[in-house]
């Protein structure tokens, strides 16, 4: 009597695209008790187990380029061992590329300045998203789109400060977040106190000038005055 076993068999899953830096898995089915061969990018021969439930799982290394995963074959256990060759069977991952963020546009400027800050990245197609923290500052608040538009207001006389944390955003994948620090200058307020020129009735000379005081820095500021419309 003569004894005919059947080859082994393995159904293999997992061809896809990952974002770069993450691990996959390669689904595997087949008979049970039996050793699969492989090799990755054309590397030395490795084996994995199939244990008695004759399902597992191959999880890969965090991936920063492109892998193939080849198999080779499969062989059962148990005595006498039989082997199936699995010519062409592949898993290929193809890996995303790190996503960055740049971005241009002023970033510094007045109170009640609408700011224009244009985001861009390497990959098109990139979405982004963005948080903010203020301080002293009114108008900034989270949001998404491909350039931030805000107006920004200073809450006191003093210079206020907005810091946009911004991430980009591709196929499921999240790239590394960049920051945008945006300075607003208060507007200068003069303070000009009410006064009185006096005139000698005779000659219409001013006998008591007045000095128009604004009480602002004239290092960090410049005037400009009118007088009827004319500068």
């Amino acid at each position: 009597l003569i004894k005919v076993n059947a080859l082994p068999i393995a159904n293999i899953t997992g061809s896809k695209s990952i974002c770069s830096g993450s691990f996959a898995q390669i689904l595997i089915s087949g008979t049970p008790n039996s050793t699969l061969t492989y090799t990755i990018d054309n590397g030395s021969n490795q084996t994995y187990s199939i244990d008695a439930t004759g399902i597992g799982t191959i999880n890969t290394p965090n991936l920063f380029s492109n892998s193939t995963y080849s198999f080779l074959n499969i062989t059962t256990n148990a005595l006498p061992s039989c082997r199936k060759m699995l010519s062409g069977i592949t898993v290929l991952f193809t890996i995303n590329n790190s996503i960055t963020v740049t971005y241009t546009g002023n970033t510094t400027f007045c109170s009640g300045t609408m700011s224009s800050i244009a985001l861009s990245s390497n990959s098109a197609g990139t979405n982004f998203s963005w948080t903010v923290v203020q301080n002293g500052t009114t108008g900034a608040i989270d949001g998404v789109g491909n350039s931030i538009n805000q107006q920004l207001q200073t809450t006191t006389a003093s210079t206020g400060t907005a810091i946009y944390t911004v991430t980009p955003h591709l196929n499921n994948c999240t790239g590394s977040p960049i920051s945008i620090p945006v300075t607003i200058h208060a507007l200068p307020t003069p303070n000009i106190a009410d006064g009185a020129i006096c005139l000698d009735q005779t000659t219409l000379t001013a006998i008591q000038p007045y000095l128009i005081d604004t009480q602002l820095s004239a290092t960090t500021t410049n005037f400009s005055w009118y007088h009827n419309g004319i500068v």
